[in-house]
């Protein structure tokens, strides 16, 4: 039987302010479950695909529904973001899923301990959303730095801030007024590290996070690139 593999993370918390950043050094961000590369790219790209495969099974069940709604289905909603760094403890929390030796948190424990499930099954679809997000506004970025060395070349300059703010603002959930506040998750986990620690806990052949969703997501996946039949990777 599988198991995973379970070391002391690097992540640490990180309270400087502002004013101390440029005297201590930059805090230690999780990278991911191993340090293996190529691992943590695929964790990613299999995110992002059953990410993709979900929303469009969403939309053709209900065509209507981005019509009528025009937040993302996988909006995290739910009494956990109304606590302090209800997103980063979010993070935690799945961190401490796959290293127990991480610092508890008694308070965020107690508020989703009467619906653990539920809980889970939000905070995943948000974590999807947000990788995928992540992985399409570090796309653009990488396209507008591009766009500028050609702008500046033919002596041409264009302001892309506004654009790439709302972006990340999207990202982030936030409304376009708090565009500029620091994107705490990017503070302590990268993009390949979230993916590869939720992809490995859905992995997990001892006690897999949310089955029954990671099962709809691989039907999802199997239906957009009509897939009828997949083995089963030992």
């Amino acid at each position: 039987m599988a198991t995973i593999k379970r070391h002391h993370s690097l992540l640490h918390r990180h309270n400087s302010d502002r004013s101390k950043e440029q005297l201590t050094p930059a805090p230690n961000i999780f990278d991911g479950t191993d340090a293996v590369t190529a691992h943590k790219k695929v964790a990613v790209s299999r995110v992002v695909e059953a990410y993709d495969a979900l929303r469009a099974e969403n939309r053709s069940n209900s065509p209507t529904a981005e019509q009528s709604t025009p937040e993302d289905p996988f909006a995290f909603e739910s009494l956990v973001v109304s606590l302090p760094n209800g997103e980063v403890r979010t993070f935690r929390y799945f961190l401490r899923k796959w290293d127990h030796n991480q610092h508890p948190d008694p308070e965020f424990e107690e508020a989703v301990s009467s619906w653990r499930p539920q809980f889970e099954e939000a905070a995943l679809k948000h974590f999807f959303r947000r990788i995928s997000l992540w992985n399409e506004s570090e796309e653009i970025m990488l396209a507008a730095k591009r766009q500028k060395v050609m702008d500046l070349k033919n002596g041409r300059r264009r302001d892309r801030a506004s654009s790439l703010g709302k972006m990340w603002s999207r990202e982030r959930g936030r409304p376009s007024d708090q565009e500029n506040l620091r994107d705490e998750l990017k503070q302590v986990s990268t993009r390949e590290g979230l993916a590869q620690l939720l992809w490995t806990l859905l992995n997990d052949q001892t006690n897999p996070l949310c089955p029954e969703l990671f099962e709809v997501c691989k039907e999802a996946v199997k239906a957009k690139y009509s897939i009828h039949t997949i083995a089963t990777a030992k």
